[in-house]
């Protein structure tokens, strides 16, 4: 019986323990946030630049402290960097890095596996350095709307257009109905697509009844308008 207390109390202290630990770096991260939004605030405010974003390493004496001031700040509005002493827990600290005006771009409130489409609860707006905006990146959210991923997408990153893709309406080999309309007559029956496609795209498709090879135009639905 002694043996299961004392197992019961070092899981209690354990627990007290990484709990303490967790308390702790949330601590930490609100500190750092708020540096960085006070940081970014002077910069609108001396360099006259309107929502603006830093971008800025800091190192593990800031991010470690209990206690951070931001004293001096310098910005070059030429190349577009800037200068900051930081006091961190009675410490100077001397960071750089570099500026722009924000853009809302989409990205992912979790990370979004191989083969899973992504929906509209899944985004969320978050902002990013103009100048890095002119990469090949998704900045609405309709690029990223009925898209599935390429490859493990991770959260509050920007998304590669090339990184997505539009799942087809029909796919290869897979099973879809076909319809052919004559004058006043309408005939359905299942086929096998023999190709993938969009709606509007016209596709071929093998008759499962038949074995003939038919063409038809892709409708709502999915399904196959022969000719």
């Amino acid at each position: 019986m002694w043996k299961g207390y004392k197992f019961a109390a070092m899981i209690c202290i354990y627990l007290v323990y990484f709990a303490g630990l967790l308390c702790q770096y949330k601590a930490f991260a609100e500190l750092t946030e708020d540096l960085i939004q006070a940081i970014e605030a002077k910069i609108a405010e001396k360099c006259y630049i309107l929502d603006p974003v830093v971008n800025i390493n800091l190192n593990d004496s800031i991010m470690s402290a209990s206690s951070i001031d931001l004293t001096k700040l310098e910005c070059n509005a030429k190349f577009q960097t800037v200068d900051v002493d930081i006091i961190a827990d009675g410490n100077l600290e001397r960071v750089s890095g570099s500026y722009d005006t924000a853009v809302y771009i989409p990205m992912l409130s979790h990370d979004v596996e191989r083969g899973e489409m992504i929906s509209e609860a899944d985004i969320i707006s978050m902002k990013i350095q103009k100048r890095h905006s002119k990469i090949n990146y998704a900045i609405s959210n309709d690029a990223l709307l009925g898209k599935v991923a390429k490859r493990r997408l991770h959260k509050y990153s920007p998304i590669h257009l090339s990184d997505v893709y539009k799942k087809p309406v029909v796919e290869k080999n897979n099973e879809v109905m076909i319809v052919l309309v004559k004058r006043s007559m309408t005939i359905s029956a299942k086929a096998k697509a023999i190709s993938s496609g969009f709606i509007g795209d016209t596709i071929k498709v093998r008759s499962i009844d038949s074995g003939k090879i038919m063409s038809g135009v892709i409708g709502e639905n999915g399904i196959v308008y022969v000719k």
